[in-house]
């Protein structure tokens, strides 16, 4: 076991399963990609961010967590965290990223399969194009002069699907960029 403590730590595991223990509840802790292309788990209540790598279990206050998804190529961890954030204005939750984790798509084929969730229905379904590629500006925090502008993801959305319209929209510079605040891109 590894022990997340005061300020911030490079938390390495070895053979077999580790567990890095934090005092907090799971909730008090953000798990973030940084821009170092590294893990990194930050602890909301006093700024205090750990990386780590090679670490299979967290154990916190209010149990134990899975984090094997960390474990994936930092390229994976990005698509699927630019795709909720852009789809669904939010990180995702531990299953449910682990789930499109062991998907083992591309960022298309997370865009096409994260349509066809219950959640994007709901968000989408019926929503004019316009209002779709709005939503998109919005829940990434850009501008709609920026990243090309509202017209130019309009008329490509018009020769493109949602899904591979999203997909694009994930790769751009400045939605990524947006994306990664101090500690980086929440995840978890």
């Amino acid at each position: 076991m590894l022990e997340g403590g005061a300020g911030n730590d490079r938390l390495v595991g070895g053979d077999g399963i580790d567990t890095v223990v934090y005092s907090g509840a799971r909730s008090q802790y953000h798990i973030v990609l940084g821009k170092d292309g590294q893990v990194h788990i930050a602890d909301s209540a006093n700024g205090d961010v750990d990386g780590i790598e090679g670490i299979e279990r967290g154990q916190f206050a209010d149990g134990t967590v899975d984090l094997a998804f960390t474990q994936v190529g930092a390229g994976t961890l990005q698509a699927i965290g630019l795709l909720y954030q852009a789809l669904f204005d939010r990180p995702g939750d531990l299953a449910g990223f682990q789930w499109w984790v062991d998907q083992h798509g591309d960022t298309l084929q997370l865009a096409r399969s994260m349509s066809g969730t219950d959640e994007y229905k709901a968000r989408y379904a019926g929503m004019s194009d316009g209002a779709f590629i709005q939503a998109l500006f919005d829940n990434t925090g850009l501008q709609t002069n920026q990243t090309g502008g509202v017209a130019s993801w309009q008329d490509y959305l018009h020769s493109h699907t949602r899904a591979e319209t999203v997909a694009a929209w994930v790769t751009q510079a400045e939605v990524v960029g947006a994306q990664y605040g101090g500690d980086g891109l929440w995840l978890v």
